[in-house]
């Protein structure tokens, strides 16, 4: 940038009268007598006129506030909406962006997010499944354990064979143990509903 600084001033102009005299004068040097005539001068009147004094300096111009830009995807710039200079709003579009994603990648992301959220509704449809199952296994532990207590008072008083607490006893092992199992089905359904959840966030990114 260069800035120029004029001051004013006034410059008189000097007429400059010059008079040669050639010629011999009376009681100067012999051999001048018989030269050139006398030479002719100009007289010019003073005017005033004005002198422009200039600067130039040399500088840049810089902003006190700077942001930096970055999108969010990669792509190619197809047009800005702002010049150098505008002054814009927050959240006002700068520049439009082509993600640089041809059109088999798009389609490949959507199948895997469809087939992501189809594993999750399969994992949560066995969680739903597996909760229901201990529901129905803690009923039976629950059965099986007043089975077991009732028969056991009944062999104490005699009044059935020990077989039959064996038997009750048995039942009562067989219940806990699907409870178990029915428990160990909720944890893998869960992992599994997890694992959906994580694949349907990588196919959205």
């Amino acid at each position: 940038m260069k800035v120029k600084v004029l001051r004013r001033g006034s410059l008189f102009s000097a007429a400059l009268l010059v008079s040669v005299v050639a010629g011999a004068c009376q009681g100067g040097p012999p051999g001048m007598q018989g030269g050139p005539p006398p030479m002719p001068v100009e007289l010019q009147t003073v005017q005033p006129s004005t002198v422009l004094d200039s600067s130039e300096f040399v500088g840049a111009l810089e902003a006190e506030d700077r942001v930096v830009l970055r999108p969010e995807i990669d792509g190619r710039v197809v047009q800005i909406f702002v010049r150098p200079g505008d002054v814009v709003q927050a959240r006002t579009p700068i520049v439009q962006l082509r993600a640089d994603r041809s059109r088999a990648e798009v389609s490949g992301a959507i199948a895997d997010l469809e087939a992501a959220q189809s594993a999750r509704g399969t994992a949560l449809a066995r969680l739903r499944a597996a909760e229901a199952e201990v529901v129905r296994a803690t009923a039976d532990v629950n059965l099986a354990e007043v089975d077991y207590r009732r028969t056991e008072s009944l062999v104490t008083a005699g009044a059935v064979s020990r077989q039959e607490l064996d038997r009750a006893r048995n039942n009562r092992d067989t219940a806990i143990a699907t409870r178990r199992a029915a428990e160990e089905n909720v944890r893998a359904a869960q992992a599994s509903l997890q694992e959906a959840e994580s694949q349907i966030g990588r196919a959205q990114a």
